[in-house]
């Protein structure tokens, strides 16, 4: 894996600019001590992890494409900076070795699962995913990666991955309801998980501001953890 999908050669952080072409793009944002910084998913499915500094910290932005889950970690195991090759993927998700151990680590969970440091777990870092559009105008003075002038054509083969219109049968999309491959919204809270089906999401009632709710988006209202969501 780690021969088919390389990582950044020349890794550019530009300000964050938005236009009627990218602004629907989709990002993973991490802020850290006022520095906030944004990875286009499309760029980062290809290369899986960039490992950057952050409001002086150092952070490891990781994505992968078949379960289309983005997690943002600290490189760190048992206090030393680490650095992690892409070695294949496990029940759909990616796994990432350590350089000094050789153990196997779970992109979607940061989990240790086989080798000398198996049931460590590294810490999370907060992010979000959303579009370049929405991360500009909540941080305007936002970092965005750039693409790496090594990587072109590559970057060019996820063209079609935010839309879910891509063909192919690992990170293609079923519009279908609750199969393998269809979309849901997965949310955690209060010790309870739960995921909700993009399609029912998208045939949700649409709110408008005059509405209590005061919102412009499709909702989907839940009790989740003892307390209301949507």
């Amino acid at each position: 894996a780690d021969k088919m999908f390389l990582p950044v050669e020349h890794k550019s952080m530009a300000p964050v600019m938005v236009n009627d072409v990218n602004a629907h793009d989709l990002v993973i944002a991490v802020e850290r001590n006022g520095d906030t910084r944004a990875y286009p998913i499309e760029l980062l499915g290809y290369h899986h992890q960039v490992l950057d500094t952050i409001g002086g910290e150092a952070v490891m932005i990781t994505y992968c494409t078949v379960c289309r889950t983005g997690r943002a970690f600290s490189p760190l195991v048992n206090g030393q900076p680490e650095t992690f090759r892409l070695v294949g993927m496990d029940h759909y998700n990616a796994m990432f070795e350590d350089s000094r151990t050789k153990s196997w680590w779970r992109q979607v969970s940061g989990e240790c699962i086989e080798g000398p440091l198996k049931g460590a777990v590294l810490p999370e870092v907060p992010s979000v995913q959303l579009t370049r559009g929405e991360f500009a105008q909540l941080h305007p003075q936002g970092l965005v990666m750039r693409p790496d002038p090594a990587f072109i054509k590559e970057y060019e083969d996820l063209k079609a991955y935010d839309e879910g219109t891509m063909v192919s049968s690992l990170e293609g999309r079923d519009t279908a309801r609750w199969q393998p491959k269809s979309w849901v919204v997965g949310v955690v809270y209060n010790g309870v998980a739960r995921a909700y089906d993009w399609n029912e999401l998208m045939d949700a009632p649409r709110y408008t501001m005059a509405d209590p709710m005061a919102s412009p988006e499709h909702l989907i209202v839940d009790t989740l953890g003892g307390d209301t969501i949507c």
